[in-house]
């Protein structure tokens, strides 16, 4: 910047040439437009290579996001042609997580995970023999003693992933027989030592087995059934928790009434 006679402050832009071994020095002055307008440039420049890395953050989260749904798909399927879980309850408990979880303000990228990992909750069925697994009357204390290993199963065959949804899955899958008391298994894990998302997909598992039918259980009525969860909430479910799942319980029987047992 130099100052002219009058006071007067000028942009210059120099330049440096070589003729004939003479070392010139050009000097050009700029007016005050032609910087602004350099200026305005160089932010569009710079807007446009956000936009445009943004876009392409957004295309490759996308392309891990349905690899990950894949997957997902795949290792429930593979469960579920073992167990007597419909679909639809496996998609329902997906998404009743993912509504408590927004509820709760997690960030979208754990809301995306929650719903793609609740629905593994049970997936250590798998290691259950099937005279246990799908008898129709109640358990012996022998039996009952062998499906809680699913739990364990179940944690430890989605443990030890690069995928966070796949250790949430493991967390949620060890975790949701837990009980608030600490009388739960496979940990006898109390209160919040209890992670959160197993916390939230114990409350939504309970609710959805009680109103629908099993082939051990008729389904209860809805009013029955919170009945049962308000007494469970003093020494198994979370109470907290609980009491953010019934100021939603609009959009959980939404959810319900949306997706019903009527296809697999």
């Amino acid at each position: 910047m130099e100052e002219g006679s009058a006071g007067s402050e000028y942009l210059l832009e120099a330049t440096a040439i070589l003729v004939d071994d003479d070392r010139l020095l050009l000097l050009n002055v700029i007016d005050q437009d032609h910087s602004n307008r350099q200026e305005k440039q160089l932010m569009r420049d710079n807007l446009l290579t956000q936009e445009k890395l943004e876009l392409e953050v957004h295309r490759r989260t996308q392309q891990i996001r349905e690899r990950e749904e894949e997957i997902a798909i795949k290792l429930i399927a593979a469960a579920g042609k073992r167990d007597e879980e419909t679909g639809a309850h496996i998609r329902r408990i997906g998404l009743y997580s993912a509504e408590m979880a927004k509820e709760l303000s997690w960030p979208q990228l754990l809301i995306d995970d929650i719903k793609l990992a609740a629905p593994m909750h049970d997936i250590g069925k798998i290691g259950i023999p099937d005279n246990i697994l799908q008898k129709p009357g109640r358990l012996t204390e022998a039996e009952f003693e062998i499906m809680k290993g699913h739990a364990s199963i179940g944690g430890d065959m989605l443990a030890g992933s690069d995928i966070p949804m796949l250790n949430l899955a493991s967390v949620i899958a060890n975790g949701h027989h837990e009980k608030w008391d600490g009388t739960g298994y496979p940990n006898g894990l109390k209160a919040e030592e209890i992670p959160e998302a197993a916390r939230i997909v114990a409350i939504v598992d309970v609710y959805d087995a009680l109103v629908h039918k099993r082939v051990y259980k008729a389904a209860f009525p809805e009013a029955e059934a919170l009945a049962i969860m308000d007494e469970m909430a003093i020494n198994h479910l979370d109470p907290s928790l609980y009491r953010l799942f019934i100021s939603i319980i609009d959009k959980i029987r939404e959810i319900k009434d949306q997706n019903q047992d009527d296809e697999i």
